[in-house]
C-alpha cells in the first residue's frame, strides 16, 4: 500500500506475508523519521491526498507540490459555489490544467468588464487585477486565457433587453461590437507599446470624410476600460527594458493599478501627458522567459512584482485533447449579473469585523515575509480585492469576515508565489545566476551538482558564467561542494546550502 505519512511517502505492506504487516503506525512513522530526518510541512501546504482507496481522486498538479515541490497549493475551495469555481470545475473536468488558472483567469476578465461598477470604501481596492499565469508549455495558460475570454464574448440576454452584444471587444471599428463605451460596463481589449501609445487607445476616432459628428455611443462613460489579454504576455513586460519607452510605460502602469490615472514623462521631442483609464492585464508566461525578462528589465524593485497576481503551476500533465468548451447556460446566468451592475452599481463595505480580521492579518505576515525577505506590499490590497469578488458573487450586502477570511488564503498563497518565483535579478550575469542557484538550494538544502544545473537550466549560462557564479557562492560561504559516494560506490559532486551566521 502506497500512503502519505506525515507529509513524506510511505509504502506498507498489506497482504499479511511481510513483517512490514505486522509493524503498527508508531514504529513505521519512527523508520521513516530515521531514513528522511524531520518533516517539516511546505510553506501552504496543507496534506491533499492519502492514496489507497479506490474512490479518492488525486489531482497530479497538487500531489506533487506536496511530495517534491516547495509551491505552496492555491485554495481553490474559496471560489467553491460561485460562477468562478463553476468555471473552474466545468473547464478542467478530464484534464491536467489547474482549477487556479480558470478561476483567476475569469476574475480578471469580470473585473476587467464592470469597471468602476464593482467597489468598496478601502482605499486602493477594485475589481481589477494584473494576472500572470506561469507555467511550463502545454501547461493550460493559453487554454484557461482563451476559454475566459470567451465566456464573456458571446451575445447574452440581460435583465432589460435581448441578445446583448459581447462585454469584451478588440475591434473598436466594428459598429456590432463597439456599443458598450457609454454604458458604464464592458472592456477592450488592448496591446500598448508605450506610454503614449496607450494614451492614444483611449482617443475618439478620427472622423471619416464627410461626417460631422460621431455617435454618443462612441463616447465613453465614465472612463475607458482597458484589459491587456495575451496568451504570451513576454511582449509586454520585455517593452520595460526600453529606456525611451518602455520605461513610461511601465510607471504607467504601475499608477493604473490602484487609480485611474496616469502621467507620461517629459522628452526633449514630446511635452508630458496624462491619461485616465481603467487597466487590467490577463497573460501567460513560461518560467523561463519570465526569469529573463525580470532579470533584464530590474522591475521586482520598481513595485510591479508587488502588483502581480502570480499565479503557477510545475505541472506537465497533458491529455491527448481536449473537448468544445460549451458556456452557453453559464453565461445565461451569469452574465445578466454582470449587465445589471450597469444601472445599480455595487458599492460593498467593508465591515467593521473584517476590518479588524484584516488589520492583525496583515501585521502579523509583514512581520513574518520581513525575516524571510519576501516583499509584502500590497498583499492586504490582493486579499480585498478577491474580497471583494466573493462578497458581490455571494450577494453580501457587507465585505464580511468570511469573505476577508478567503482572501487573506489567496493573499497567503500569493505571498509564496512572491518566493517561489522571485525572478533572479542581478547587475551582472553571474549575479543573477547566483540568485537563481541559491533559490534552487533554499528550497532543497542539499542537491547533486547535475540535478542542480538541470533544475536552473544552467546549459543558458555558458560554462565559463555557471563556474564563475558556483565559485562566488563558494568564497561567500552560502553553498559548499563536496563528493558523497553514491549507493554503487561511485564518487558524485553534491552541493550543499551553508547555514548564515546572523
Amino acid at each position: 500500500m502506497l500512503g502519505i505519512l506525515d507529509g513524506k511517502i510511505a509504502f506498507e505492506c498489506s497482504h499479511g506475508t511481510c513483517k512490514a504487516a505486522k509493524r503498527d503506525t508508531a514504529v513505521l512513522k519512527a523508520e521513516m523519521l530515521r531514513l528522511n530526518g524531520e518533516f517539516k510541512p511546505e510553506p501552504g501546504a496543507d496534506p491533499v491526498v492519502v492514496l489507497g482507496s479506490k474512490v479518492q481522486a488525486i489531482d497530479a498538479d497538487e500531489f506533487e507540490v506536496v511530495g517534491t515541490t516547495a509551491r505552496p497549493v492555491y485554495p481553490d475551495s474559496v471560489w467553491k459555489g460561485t460562477p468562478y469555481g463553476e468555471f473552474a470545475d466545468y473547464c478542467t473536468d478530464g484534464n491536467f490544467i489547474p482549477k487556479r488558472f480558470f478561476s483567476e483567469a475569469l476574475r480578471t476578465v469580470v473585473g476587467s468588464v464592470v469597471g468602476g461598477q464593482l467597489s468598496t470604501d478601502y482605499q486602493g481596492v477594485n475589481a481589477r487585477a494584473y494576472t500572470v499565469l506561469i507555467g511550463p508549455p502545454g501547461s493550460g495558460k493559453g487554454t484557461a486565457i482563451t476559454a475566459a475570454r470567451r465566456f464573456v464574448e458571446g451575445d447574452f440576454d440581460s435583465q432589460t433587453r435581448t441578445s446583448e452584444r459581447p462585454l469584451l471587444w478588440d475591434d473598436s471599428h466594428d459598429p456590432q461590437n463597439w456599443c458598450w463605451p457609454s454604458r458604464y460596463i464592458g472592456a477592450h481589449v488592448v496591446s500598448p507599446a508605450s506610454a503614449p501609445g496607450l494614451i492614444q487607445a483611449t482617443k475618439p476616432r478620427k472622423l471619416e470624410k464627410g461626417e460631422s459628428a460621431r455617435s454618443p455611443l462612441e463616447t465613453w462613460r465614465e472612463l475607458p476600460r482597458f484589459i491587456t489579454i495575451q496568451e504570451e504576455i513576454g511582449g509586454l513586460f520585455a517593452n520595460f527594458a526600453n529606456e525611451n519607452s518602455g520605461r513610461g510605460l511601465e510607471t504607467a502602469i504601475l499608477e493604473l493599478y490602484d487609480r485611474d490615472s496616469f502621467t507620461t514623462t517629459a522628452t526633449n521631442e514630446r511635452s508630458a501627458k496624462s491619461g485616465r483609464l481603467l487597466y487590467s492585464i490577463l497573460g501567460g508566461i513560461p518560467k523561463t522567459e519570465w526569469d529573463n525578462i525580470f532579470a533584464r528589465a530590474s522591475s521586482v524593485g520598481s513595485g510591479l512584482f508587488s502588483r502581480l497576481n502570480i499565479i503557477g503551476t510545475e505541472n506537465e500533465r497533458t491529455v491527448a485533447g481536449l473537448p468544445e468548451y460549451d458556456f452557453g447556460e453559464m453565461q445565461r446566468r451569469f452574465l445578466p449579473r454582470i449587465s445589471a451592475l450597469e444601472r445599480t452599481p455595487a458599492r460593498i463595505p467593508l465591515s467593521p469585523d473584517g476590518r479588524e480580521i484584516l488589520k492583525k492579518w496583515f501585521a502579523r505576515i509583514s512581520e513574518e515575509l520581513k525575516n524571510e525577505d519576501i516583499p509584502a506590499a500590497r498583499l492586504n490590497t490582493h486579499a480585498m480585492r478577491v474580497a471583494l469578488h466573493l462578497a458581490w458573487l455571494r450577494g453580501h450586502a457587507n465585505i464580511l469576515e468570511s469573505d476577508v477570511d478567503a482572501g487573506i488564503k489567496v493573499a497567503d498563497f500569493q505571498a509564496r508565489m512572491r518566493d517561489f518565483y522571485r525572478p533572479a535579478e542581478g547587475e551582472t550575469r553571474e549575479a543573477q545566476w547566483e540568485a537563481r542557484i541559491m533559490k534552487v538550494m533554499r528550497q532543497k538544502r542539499s542537491l547533486a551538482h547535475r540535478e542542480l544545473q538541470k533544475a536552473v537550466g544552467a546549459s543558458r549560462a555558458g560554462t565559463a558564467v555557471w563556474e564563475r557564479a558556483i565559485a562566488g557562492l563558494r568564497r561567500d560561504g552560502r553553498i559548499a561542494v563536496v563528493d558523497e559516494a553514491t549507493k554503487a560506490g561511485q564518487k558524485t559532486k553534491v552541493v550543499k546550502l551553508l547555514k548564515q551566521n546572523g
